[in-house]
C-alpha cells in the first residue's frame, strides 16, 4: 500500500510541475510594416533633338503690347516630323513640348507651304495691294486703328528640304523663305480678296492647331 500510494504521489507531483510550468512565448519577427518600392527611376534625361540641317520651320508668334521684347510661343519641325513646342514662362502652359506631325499631315502641311502663293509672297507687293484695296473702299483711314497690340507672324521655312508626296517643287526651289506679318488676323478678316494674306492666314491656323496637339509631351519647364 505504501508502495502505491508513493507512486500516486511520484505521479501527482510530475504532473503538477508540468502544468504550472510557464509556457514558452511564441517568437515572432519583427513588424517591418508594409512593403514599399521605391520609386521608379525617372532620369528621363534631355531630348534628342534632331540636327540643325534638319529643320524644316520655325515658326514664331512674336507678341505686341506688354509682352514686346520678351521670349514668344514658337514651333520648330524636323524633316522626320518632330516637334520641339514652347511656351514662355508667363504663359499657363508654360514649358517645352516633344511631338511628331504624321507624314499625312506633314504633307498637308508642306502642300500649303509650297503653293507658288507663298514662295512667291512680297510683303512690298501684297502691302500695294492692300493699298489699292484701300482706296477702293475709302478704308485707308482705319488701317492703322486698333492694330498697335496685334502680334506679328513670323516663319522661316526650307523648301527644298522635304517633297510632300505627289507633289514636286520647280526645278530650282527656295533653299529658304521668311515672311514676317503684323496683325495677320486683322488683315485676312479685311483682306478677303487677296490670295497672299489668305494662304499665309490658312498657315497660320494650321500651325497654332499643331502647337495645341492633346498628344504633345512636356519634356522641360520653360527657360
Amino acid at each position: 500500500m505504501k508502495m502505491l500510494a508513493g507512486s500516486l504521489f511520484t505521479h501527482l507531483m510530475l504532473w503538477l510541475a508540468m502544468v504550472l510550468s510557464p509556457l514558452p512565448m511564441p517568437v515572432f519577427a519583427a513588424d517591418a510594416g508594409p512593403v514599399r518600392s521605391g520609386p521608379a527611376a525617372s532620369a528621363a534625361g534631355q531630348v534628342a533633338w534632331p540636327d540643325e540641317d534638319a529643320i524644316l520651320l520655325r515658326y514664331t508668334q512674336i507678341l505686341g503690347g506688354a509682352r514686346n521684347g520678351q521670349a514668344n510661343p514658337s514651333l520648330t519641325l524636323y524633316q522626320d516630323g518632330t516637334m520641339r513646342v514652347y511656351y514662355p514662362d508667363f504663359l499657363k502652359q508654360a514649358g517645352v513640348y516633344a511631338g511628331r506631325l504624321d507624314p499625312g499631315h506633314l504633307g498637308q502641311l508642306w502642300s500649303m507651304l509650297t503653293d507658288q502663293v507663298l514662295l512667291a509672297f512680297d510683303a512690298r507687293k501684297v502691302r500695294d495691294l492692300m493699298a489699292a484695296h484701300d482706296q477702293a473702299s475709302d478704308l485707308h483711314a482705319s488701317v492703322i486703328f486698333g492694330i498697335s497690340d496685334a502680334p506679328t507672324l513670323h516663319i522661316e521655312f526650307f523648301p527644298d528640304r522635304y517633297h510632300a508626296a505627289g507633289r514636286s517643287l520647280s526645278a530650282t526651289p527656295a533653299t529658304q523663305k521668311t515672311i514676317s506679318w503684323h496683325a495677320l488676323k486683322r488683315d485676312a478678316r479685311q483682306y478677303t480678296g487677296i490670295a497672299e494674306i489668305q494662304q499665309l492666314y490658312a498657315v497660320q491656323q494650321r500651325l497654332e492647331a499643331i502647337m495645341r496637339q492633346s498628344d504633345l509631351t512636356k519634356v522641360d519647364a520653360a527657360p
